[in-house]
């Protein structure tokens, strides 16, 4: 007998997991930055990234999902298919995200964007959310949460969406949230630019960080590109991910196939969170790799 369909979280239950599992606890927070459009074998020629990888784990056979980005950036948080026309930002409606899912269990998040406007005039903003496509080097495309009508119409919900100026400001005063995705503007993720110039970007705001012991123990950063620069069938959408932490093996080598899904569903498992949708409900909670 076939096994019973999986039961996902929807906006008309309020986005809670009906059975969660049991959190492993690997890290205490998460940190993902999300750089453009790069083959693997490009990435890791890079002298700073390849010193990334030497650092952390190394997978060398890690796929983004799709072709455009932009759909990659929303499977990252929603678990699931959400087509988008031209690269465009789109307006989401009935999905759930992870952010839901850690709100039930009263784990915070943000998104942090660079270049995103510091919205305090609520006639100029309203429910906080600046929803505009663009706004100098910043792009909402690149902001996943923005897409979501759940969380761009709730005053609460998009507080969450901040400038990065803020991200200094609660490291210094250890506020950071469980959950933090790190939106770079067009210039820093390399999509406007080069590989070259979006590599020393990360290296100035990541260096920082990994010399904070304290921070590094508890903190998982996911560095990854949302799609390869390659679009044909056989290049097989390769691309650059990076795990670093001081809960990581260093300098391991993984092989195995892995893809946002998959990271997705390493998050939720960390923090005892269900599946959001058939992607990360499919997906492979990523194995040793862990000290």
């Amino acid at each position: 007998m076939d096994p019973a369909p999986r039961t996902y979280p929807s906006v008309a239950s309020g986005c809670k997991c009906s059975v969660a599992p049991v959190a492993t606890r690997r890290f205490e927070r998460v940190l993902i930055i999300v750089l453009e459009n790069q083959d693997f074998k490009k990435a890791i020629a890079n002298d700073y990234l390849h010193d990334l990888a030497r650092r952390g784990v190394n997978f060398t056979n890690f796929h983004g999902l799709f072709h455009p980005s932009c759909s990659n950036y929303l499977a990252m948080v929603a678990g699931q298919v959400i087509v988008t026309q031209d690269d465009q930002q789109t307006d989401v409606k009935n999905v759930c995200t992870i952010a839901d899912l850690l709100a039930s269990k009263g784990l915070d998040w943000k998104n942090y964007a660079q270049g995103y406007p510091e919205q305090n005039d609520l006639n100029a903003y309203p429910n906080r959310c600046f929803t505009n496509k663009r706004a100098g080097r910043y792009a909402r495309s690149h902001v996943p949460f923005m897409s979501v009508s759940s969380i761009r119409n709730d005053e609460e919900k998009c507080s969450h969406i901040v400038s990065a100026n803020q991200f200094k400001t609660d490291l210094e005063n250890n506020t950071l949230p469980r959950y933090a995705f790190y939106s770079p503007n067009m210039d820093n993720d390399g999509h406007d630019t080069h590989l070259k110039y979006a590599a020393r970007w990360l290296r100035d705001f990541l260096d920082p960080l990994l010399e904070k012991e304290a921070f590094m123990k508890e903190t998982l950063i996911v560095v990854t590109f949302d799609e390869s620069s390659d679009t044909s069938r056989e290049s097989g959408n390769h691309i650059y991910t990076v795990f670093l932490g001081g809960m990581v093996q260093p300098n391991e080598e993984v092989k195995a196939s892995y893809d946002h899904y998959d990271v997705l569903r390493t998050i939720e498992e960390n923090f005892g969170l269900c599946p959001l949708g058939e992607g990360d409900g499919g997906a492979k909670p990523i194995a040793d790799v862990w000290k």
